[in-house]
């Protein structure tokens, strides 16, 4: 019997590369206080067995100068690095995503490192042999739905100005998320909606410091061979953010940012497999397979607040809560599905001499969706870090709060079973009974019944002529072989 190659599609995790990264801010004679790496990938290129990914590490850093005053400096590493996967070609297609585990600064130098994790997932081909019908044989063929994969990518420039409670004497930090809330098909493109969430603090023209968050909807298409029939998932992350001070407001900050969207799509493809057969006169030796297929997307989303409170230090006044990011995030199943990590913050404040001083300090969270996840295996996580703030308890005691939303996508997955091979072993015995009368039982059909008589469904049509299909059960199928003698 012969065997027909199918290929089928999954989104599978990519293998990941720890890198490490770092650069030398100029601190112009002052102290490093404090310093944050976010990173980005930013692009990418695909060849045998390998991708060649562009990385974008933005260290900044909380300087203080000679004369006590705070200031903040910016460096940009950009690099090309290679992550190793078996299997991919120049046409597969993948997204990526870069994030800093840890960043550390020379306590008396400039210079900063950042340890990294450049990860992701990817769409891969996985072809296999299936039995195809044969002449010889009587086979049951079943078709089976399956999806073929194909990712999109589209990048958004937006620009907002917003107006801080004060007037601004120069911005300290800026950071945004983007949180897709619907996505539909519109006009051969998928329309995507969500809300941008801003966050600024800045000091003000009588040194204060502002922290103020703010939010943003937003709408973009990305365009795609995209039908009524299939399905979708959309991932977006901020891949560039920038703020400046207005020139015509005291108070207005103007912010550019960069979104980037990727949109995988699932289009229904069919397959026929053969899950039985047989011959009338030959013994026939079956081999059974199973063939695992992406069947739906899954794509959960849950709001939460952390906080951690530090303690052994006096403080006079809390300034701001600066370079919250992401650390050592994980998920897993286990009665349903957990995501854990940890964020990281630095709190700047006045010592009890009342110079500015940093408290660095990690905030730990974990979120658990219930058992009703339907998804058979998870992709990794987006945190999306919305606002962070510190307030001061006692004279020696600071609560450091956070608000996250997790976004976790996965992928489920359906199981088919079918003949994976079938060898002809030689001829049967002839049947020794010349008359048969078979009670259907319940779940046959007619393939069954003919499999056991031995004998095709047409022959039990014809001298079944009252037969109603399909069986019910109960039924009794009458069956007599003509006898030729010598």
């Amino acid at each position: 019997m012969t065997k027909t190659e199918i290929a089928v599609d999954k989104k599978a995790q990519l293998n990941a590369l720890s890198v490490v990264e770092s650069a030398r801010i100029d601190t112009r004679e002052g102290k490093i206080l404090a310093a944050r790496a976010e990173a980005y990938a930013t692009g990418y290129e695909t060849l045998t067995d390998e991708f060649r990914v562009t990385v974008k590490t933005v260290f900044s850093a909380v300087i203080l100068t000679p004369d006590n005053t705070i200031d903040t400096r910016e460096e940009v590493v950009e690099s090309v690095r290679s992550v190793s996967q078996k299997g991919i070609s120049g046409s597969t297609k993948a997204y990526f995503c870069a994030t800093v585990k840890n960043c550390v600064f020379s306590e008396n130098g400039s210079e900063i490192t950042a340890d990294e994790i450049v990860d992701g997932w990817y769409i891969r081909e996985q072809k296999t042999e299936v039995l195809s019908p044969d002449e010889d044989v009587i086979c049951r063929v079943k078709k089976e739905k399956t999806n073929r994969f194909d990712l999109f990518e589209s990048r958004l420039d937006l620009s907002y100005a917003d107006e801080m409670r004060m007037p601004v004497k120069s911005v300290l930090d800026c950071s945004a998320t983007a949180l897709v809330s619907a996505a539909y098909p519109s006009a051969g493109a998928v329309r995507v909606e969500g809300e941008i969430t801003v966050r600024l603090i800045a000091l003000s023209d009588n040194d204060q410091y502002l922290t103020q968050t703010f939010s943003h909807p937003f709408g973009t298409d990305i365009t795609a061979d995209f039908s009524d029939e299939d399905t979708f998932d959309v991932d977006c992350s901020v891949v560039r953010c920038s703020a400046s001070l207005s020139d015509d407001d005291v108070r207005g900050v103007s912010t550019e940012l960069e979104a980037a969207f990727y949109l995988t799509t699932a289009s229904a493809a069919e397959i026929d497999v053969v899950t039985d057969c047989y011959s009338v006169d030959k013994e026939i030796r079956t081999t059974e397979n199973t063939l695992v297929f992406d069947d739906r997307f899954c794509s959960r989303t849950l709001a939460d607040k952390a906080s951690v409170v530090l303690s052994g230090n006096v403080v006079n006044e809390i300034y701001a809560c600066l370079y919250p990011s992401l650390r050592e995030v994980k998920a897993y199943f286990e009665d349903g599905l957990n995501v854990e990590g940890t964020i990281s913050a630095a709190v700047l404040y006045a010592d009890e001499n009342n110079l500015p001083a940093v408290k660095e300090v990690k905030i730990p969270f974990s979120a658990h969706y219930n058992g009703d996840y339907d998804c058979s295996y998870a992709l990794f996580p987006s945190v999306s870090i919305k606002s962070a703030s510190a307030r001061l308890k006692t004279a020696s005691d600071i609560e450091v709060s956070a608000e996250y939303a997790i976004t976790t996508r996965g992928v489920g997955e359906k199981t088919i079973r079918c003949l994976f091979d079938a060898a002809v072993l030689g001829d049967k015995e002839p049947e020794d009974a010349a008359i048969c009368l078979y009670p259907v039982k319940p779940g046959e059909d007619l393939f069954d019944v003919a499999k056991a008589l031995n004998t095709k469904e047409d022959v039990l049509l014809r001298l079944n002529p009252d037969l109603q299909l399909p069986l019910a059960g109960g039924e009794k199928i009458l069956l007599y072989r003509e006898w030729i003698e010598e």
